[in-house]
């Protein structure tokens, strides 16, 4: 757009229009504009209430000595064109800032169309890796590697969701120390925000965490230089059933963002890591420590006639017991499972393959 002769121009820059603010989210100069990199990299990080803002002080960054420079701003969708016009030039007339419009918008959707196809190779690639897995031990190296290898991110850890404890257990990492990342295990109900999560909201779906410190303890914050961070659910969409979850960051200390194309893109790979994961979930309980809900005998038997759909009273009459000690099973039965009620229990039960 810059080499347009009908819109001669020093500088373009992208404007994003978040929800308070504005941000500077790309600077292009012209080839005989003479602009060091470390100027522009600090122009892409300026940030303003007002796209006007920026646009002045975009001009008296790349643009000194330069009285009143003609810069043009161009809405586009979420961003804002900001294009300062060369010395000399014609007013650029709205036609042509239409032009400039259209332009950049059937960019855009070229480049969305790419990042779709990028996607689709990746998750393809992420797929035919898993497939050569052979054990659980195989599935966890070869899931925390593919997450790293295939998408924007340069660490992973990888936890296995404990239902019987409600935690999760460290079981592998990729540019982390497994060691350590084995030795942790810690209760679901210590973490607020995931637990909120975890019952409000759709088990597949992968949340950005802007700051670490908000979530986790201080000290795994300390120890693993934590800062923005993706928590990705690796979840059996055709049993409705959560595996564990991936952390995944860009490095000790890295602030970042993530885009809703990302996140929606990473859907699938979470989905083909936990069906990956779910036939090897005997071995990796085992090999991994991770533990069931301790159910007993008779438990599983008042379980198993309320899942067949069984009254309180007619599942008493069957197993020759009281309704009210039914009903202490259930109660019981319902706080192991950690379920909203003895149908909700049910529902667990068979997912966690307690009953049959």
């Amino acid at each position: 757009m810059l080499s347009l002769r009908a819109v001669p121009s020093k500088w373009l820059a992208v404007i994003r229009n978040e929800k308070s603010q504005c941000k500077v989210n790309k600077v292009v100069c012209a080839d005989e504009l003479v602009a060091n990199e470390q100027l522009v990299t600090m122009c892409e990080g300026l940030q303003a209430e007002h796209a006007s803002d920026l646009a002045m002080a975009l001009s008296r960054l790349l643009s000194p000595g330069q009285d009143h420079p003609q810069i043009i701003s161009i809405p586009c969708l979420t961003e804002t064109l900001l294009i300062c016009v060369k010395e000399k030039a014609e007013t650029v007339t709205e036609e042509q800032k239409e032009t400039l419009r259209k332009m950049y918008l059937k960019q855009m959707k070229l480049n969305h169309l790419e990042s779709e196809l990028e996607w689709k190779d990746a998750t393809l690639l992420f797929q035919q890796r898993l497939i050569h897995s052979q054990s659980a031990s195989e599935a966890v190296k070869m899931i925390t590697q593919g997450l790293v290898d295939y998408l924007p991110f340069s660490r992973c850890a990888l936890f296995i969701y404990s239902p019987g404890e409600h935690s999760g257990v460290g079981v592998h990492a990729h540019n982390v120390n497994t060691g350590s990342v084995q030795h942790i295990k810690e209760s679901i109900a210590g973490f607020p925000l995931l637990t909120k999560y975890l019952k409000h909201f759709s088990h597949s779906k992968p949340i950005f965490i802007e700051d670490a410190a908000e979530i986790l303890p201080g000290k795994y914050v300390h120890d693993y230089s934590l800062k923005s961070l993706v928590v990705l659910p690796i979840y059996v969409p055709a049993e409705n059933k959560l595996i564990g979850l991936a952390l995944l960051d860009r490095g000790e200390n890295t602030s970042f963002t993530v885009n809703n194309q990302t996140l929606t893109a990473l859907i699938k790979f979470g989905q083909y890591g936990g069906e990956l994961l779910n036939q090897y979930y005997e071995d990796a309980v085992q090999l991994f420590g991770v533990q069931r809900a301790v159910l007993t005998i008779r438990e599983r038997e008042v379980l198993k006639l309320i899942a067949e759909g069984a009254s309180i009273n007619e599942a008493a009459e069957a197993l020759h017991l009281s309704s009210y000690t039914v009903r202490d099973y259930i109660s019981a039965i319902i706080q192991k499972l950690d379920a909203k009620n003895r149908i909700d229990a049910a529902v667990k039960a068979l997912k966690m393959r307690l009953i049959q």
